[in-house]
């Protein structure tokens, strides 16, 4: 799609969480806290050592589940497109690496990190296997990928009633298995149920074999 298209939408999102920010400072549901820490404790394996990216972060949803689980704040580089969530994430945690735009942009850090989550978010992305090429790249070579929800439910509603905010669903099986044949992942989670999404994809280790 053209490039202005593109930018059209990540102002988009830009402005709407700005504007909505006092949304998401609301306290959390216990149902949703629960499956949150759930899918915090699937995708980490070994919090002490690990570096997260965390790509949609918001006002910082999951961090406080991250470092609960052992993960360092210092360990943890958050980014997000709002200025106004990255502020009220920063007040919440101020010890997290903060990183304001598009994921795309961010920085090229070759094998950096041990893991990136999109939690959230990823129904909100422009474009989907472009941001996982970019992100696999800075994957460490054991490194591995998390799209998640912790209210996979609420998708359908908020992709009907804002399709602009919400570009799609979450990926299917099939969807996430031609991604992972295309930049060399292996899909070893996958739970599709009414309110929880997870899907790990592990970077292949190419030189292998």
């Amino acid at each position: 799609m053209p490039s202005h298209e593109k930018d059209e939408h990540v102002n988009y999102q830009k402005n709407f969480f700005d504007q909505h920010v006092d949304l998401f400072k609301q306290e959390i549901p216990p149902d949703v806290e629960a499956r949150s820490a759930e899918i915090v404790r699937l995708i980490l394996r070994n919090p002490e050592s690990e570096r997260l990216l965390d790509v949609g972060t918001g006002t910082g949803a999951f961090i406080r589940h991250y470092h609960c689980h052992g993960l360092p704040y210092e360990n943890i580089v958050a980014c997000d497109l709002s200025a106004a969530m990255l502020a009220e994430a920063k007040q919440r945690f101020p010890r997290v690496n903060f990183w304001q735009g598009d994921i795309l942009n961010f920085p090229t850090e070759n094998e950096s990190f041990d893991i990136a989550v999109f939690n959230a978010c990823f129904g909100n992305i422009f474009e989907p296997f472009d941001v996982l090429k970019h992100v696999v790249g800075l994957l460490k070579p054991a490194g591995r990928i998390a799209i998640s929800h912790p209210c996979h439910s609420c998708v359908p509603q908020l992709r009907v009633l804002d399709p602009e905010l919400v570009l799609r669903l979450l990926p299917s099986r099939e969807e996430l298995m031609e991604w992972c044949a295309a930049l060399h992942l292996r899909l070893s989670v996958y739970r599709n149920e009414t309110d929880l999404y997870l899907a790990i994809l592990d970077k292949e280790n190419i030189g292998e074999g």
